[in-house]
């Protein structure tokens, strides 16, 4: 796996051509898929003060990206069913006793940018509403016999010295010109730095994130199937917590491994998921299988499900519960498995074999738009925003 380095002005550019898998196709002797060439640019770095109030906490970045924002939402509003509209300006109506003070940030959002305020309650409902990009709503059927990429690979490894790390792949079909809004955020309160995120300017919830010395945790979704408009009114009134809202609110609130496993297991989510967590030793990483009230599943590092081909020094999740044959159309979990078995713990359970994994089509895909590696022991998380060369 050849890495090329080349400096652009402050971001670093990665170009990663698969040689040996590329040459293996054009010999025939392969059956994997012939690998996209991608172009990789780190994630801009950005700050934001949890002490400041929530109307103001996201003005700077904002500032940045103040000309972007309504190429964004006019994206992600394509994508929400017709009859939701209401629902969104129902909810955007009653922000404070919604949802607190991160609808006080969705409206310092939307100020800020100068857009209505439930233009930007759409784009931070982005993961109830699911119809993103060529993928699919939160419903049944209708796929069948075609891709339809479904938003995520996470990966957590140990490796033989009992250190954990884990990487992700959000597929979310952002176009190249869209792309540049996937960023890094450093939360700080009182000074201090509470955890690093990977998110997109204009969205206050977490799907990718590590809080230093304590735990990472990536969000995949979970096509289980249901309705979007049931994900709503399970939040509106049964108090259910707005997905990556849970998880935002398990790093500020938690500070290990166990105790962040344990929080997101707990209370009513406003549609299923799977949580993909790390710490800091062995044992310490685990795929939460969600429903909307309760625990579906929870596998953990060290343990094999039955009937499956993974090896005990990691997991591996992308959109379909482990114990169930994923569809024809999308066999991501196929190759990913079989790329880690291959590659061995000596090499792929690290920063740079997590990255190499998540290079490999059909893990990575035309669909892919950005790929995170963490290490919560050391606190870091690198983003590569993976535009299509």
């Amino acid at each position: 796996h050849v890495l090329v380095y080349n400096t652009r002005r402050s971001a670093c550019t990665v170009m990663r051509l698969d040689l040996v898998s590329l040459l293996l196709t054009a010999c025939a002797v392969s059956s994997l898929p012939v690998p996209i060439i991608n172009e990789y640019v780190k994630a801009k770095t950005y700050n934001v003060s949890l002490d400041s109030p929530p109307e103001e906490r996201w003005t700077e970045i904002c500032d940045h990206f103040k000309s972007s924002a309504p190429l964004i939402v006019d994206y992600f509003l394509q994508q929400i069913p017709p009859e939701l509209t209401k629902v969104i300006q129902t909810i955007a109506s009653a922000l404070d006793s919604l949802l607190g003070e991160y609808g006080k940030e969705m409206r310092g959002i939307a100020n800020a940018v100068g857009l209505p305020v439930g233009d930007i309650v759409g784009l931070n409902y982005a993961y109830e509403l699911r119809k993103l990009g060529p993928g699919h709503p939160n419903t049944t059927g209708g796929s069948v016999g075609r891709y339809v990429p479904q938003a995520c690979t996470s990966i957590v490894a140990v490796d033989k010295n009992d250190h954990i790390f884990h990487g992700r792949n959000m597929d979310w079909d952002l176009p190249n010109n869209l792309k540049n809004l996937t960023i890094l955020v450093n939360f700080y309160k009182g000074g201090k730095l509470l955890y690093t995120a990977t998110t997109f300017a204009g969205y206050v919830g977490i799907m990718t994130a590590v809080k230093p010395g304590a735990f990472s945790v990536s969000l995949n979704e979970r096509a289980l199937g249901g309705s979007t408009l049931l994900d709503i009114l399970n939040g509106a009134l049964l108090g259910a917590s707005v997905v990556t809202h849970k998880v935002r609110q398990v790093l500020e609130e938690e500070t290990t491994y166990a105790d962040a496993v344990e929080a997101l297991s707990r209370g009513r989510v406003m549609a299923p998921a799977y949580f993909i967590v790390a710490g800091l030793k062995a044992g310490e990483g685990a795929v939460i299988t969600r429903d909307r009230d309760s625990v579906r599943d929870l596998w953990t590092l060290g343990t094999i499900p039955d009937g499956s081909n993974v090896e005990p020094w990691y997991v591996l999740e992308t959109n379909y519960d482990h114990w169930e044959s994923p569809p024809s159309f999308d066999n991501r979990r196929f190759y990913g498995v079989q790329y880690m078995n291959d590659m061995g713990q000596a090499s792929a359970a690290s920063i740079d074999g997590i990255f190499s994994i998540l290079g490999k089509q059909p893990v990575n895909n035309n669909y892919t738009t950005y790929t995170a590696l963490m290490n919560p022991a050391e606190g870091t998380i690198t983003t590569y925003i993976d535009y299509l060369a």
